[in-house]
């Protein structure tokens, strides 16, 4: 999977992933002050600090998520 920029997002560029085709996925936008992650079919967004989303990536690594 690679992360792609959406050029119409701006300033910050929203990243998704090259298995995305069309709307219904989402994106990720870094900042200064975190990560928000972006739905691209209705533009909804959530904002986590950069603690938040390290504590979510390393949750997802170690398979906290897996639906088994």
């Amino acid at each position: 999977m690679e992360l792609i920029p959406r050029p119409e997002s701006s300033p910050a560029a929203v990243l998704t992933s090259s298995f995305c085709s069309g709307h219904g996925c989402v994106g990720v936008v870094s900042t200064p002050d975190g990560v928000t992650v972006v739905d691209t079919k209705t533009s909804a967004r959530l904002t986590f600090t950069a603690s938040e989303w390290a504590a979510f990536v390393a949750g997802v690594k170690a398979g906290e998520f897996d639906l088994d």
